[in-house]
């Protein structure tokens, strides 16, 4: 059965925003700077991908604004085309699927995960919002494909995989120990330790943290986070930093004032020597770690542990976090306090998977 018009009979898209050159330019770069790092850089990689499916397998030119809006038949066929929804293939020509990967956009022929085409739909949903045009993503006949196809995965046991929490005693500890005590070591070390204990911080807060963001206080420190993904504004909140982690991030420290270091990024790129590099960023200063390099810091210490490294990744440390305080007894809404959450439907399911044998229900025969 055909999907009717996305848009209502009668009803035209709201006009695209007129901006000169110059504005358009400031809006450009507005953008970015409010863009977190991995975000744009996952636009751009889709952005690239629709271009090209839409390309072959439509006949249409994206960059064109002509091009848009694309109707919701469109968006279904991207579907079919990517997800292996019946375990028989998907719908996507052998020709045009290995021509993508032979373009470089795609990594292999082969179907997509669904969130990894849910990820596209919402770069694909932006395009037409930056344009003024309603997104055929939003379409009924779309959202109800993507809740049978959520379905249709779960019953041939297909759940998307999570990554494994990092806990304080299991997991974290030997990646700790497992480190060197050489330069890479002591701030890896102190990447690590600084990202559980202050709340199990995100990546892109680690790597936007500065020297003049720490704060001595006793034998441990204080960090300013100035902004993160549920603080978009930059209002910024203060963390503690304690015990074996203080430590830790003491020792980063010493090892940057020797090196004669005393203001910018905190976490920075190593040469082979143990040297900081001192490459120069977009804005002039030093530039500060990508946050790549945060999950790659993850499981290099994993490996070092004897640990499965493709097991974890950057956000096991903060999923750690909330799964050892569970365990330990500790409120969520503290834990929540230092890790940012806003949700608590988000934050109690990591809590409730160390806090399962704490349950005094379990108790009862």
């Amino acid at each position: 059965m055909p999907l009717p018009a996305p848009l209502p009979p009668g009803t035209t898209p709201a006009p695209a925003i007129a901006l000169d050159a110059d504005a358009a330019e400031r809006l450009r770069r507005l953008r970015a700077q409010a863009t977190a790092a991995n975000t744009a850089r996952a636009q751009r990689s889709d952005t690239r991908y629709l271009t090209a499916w839409a390309g072959r397998r439509l006949g249409l030119d994206l960059t064109d604004p002509a091009a848009l809006p694309l109707p919701a038949e469109a968006v279904v066929s991207f579907v079919l085309d990517h997800v292996d929804l019946t375990g028989d293939g998907i719908s996507l020509p052998a020709a045009i699927d290995a021509a993508l990967a032979a373009a470089g956009v795609k990594r292999r022929p082969g179907p997509l995960g669904l969130a990894t085409t849910e990820r596209r739909l919402a770069t694909l949903a932006a395009l037409h919002r930056a344009r003024g045009l309603p997104s055929p993503t939003l379409h009924p006949g779309v959202r109800d494909l993507l809740r049978q196809a959520r379905r249709a995965l779960a019953a041939r046991g297909i759940t998307p995989r999570a990554k494994r929490a990092a806990t304080r005693d299991e997991v974290l500890g030997p990646m700790l120990d497992a480190l060197p005590d050489d330069a890479r070591g002591l701030r890896d070390r102190a990447l690590l330790a600084v990202a559980f204990a202050s709340g199990g911080r995100r990546r892109s807060e680690l790597v936007a943290l500065r020297l003049a963001d720490v704060t001595a206080a006793g034998r441990d420190f204080t960090l300013r986070i100035r902004r993160s993904k549920t603080d978009q504004q930059g209002a910024g909140t203060d963390v503690p930093v304690k015990r074996a982690a203080a430590d830790a991030l003491r020792r980063w420290l010493r090892l940057l004032a020797d090196q004669g270091i005393s203001d910018g990024p905190l976490f920075r790129e190593l040469s082979r020597r143990g040297r900081v590099v001192r490459r120069r960023g977009e804005n002039g200063g030093a530039k500060a770690l990508d946050g790549r390099v945060v999950a790659e810091v993850v499981k290099r210490a994993a490996r070092a542990a004897g640990l499965d490294p493709a097991a974890y990744a950057a956000h096991s440390l903060r999923s750690g976090f909330l799964t050892t305080g569970g365990r330990d007894g500790i409120p969520l809404d503290l834990l929540m306090q230092l890790s940012g959450h806003k949700s608590h439907r988000i934050a109690a399911r990591y809590f409730q998977t160390g806090a399962v044998h704490q349950n005094p229900a379990a108790d009862l025969l």
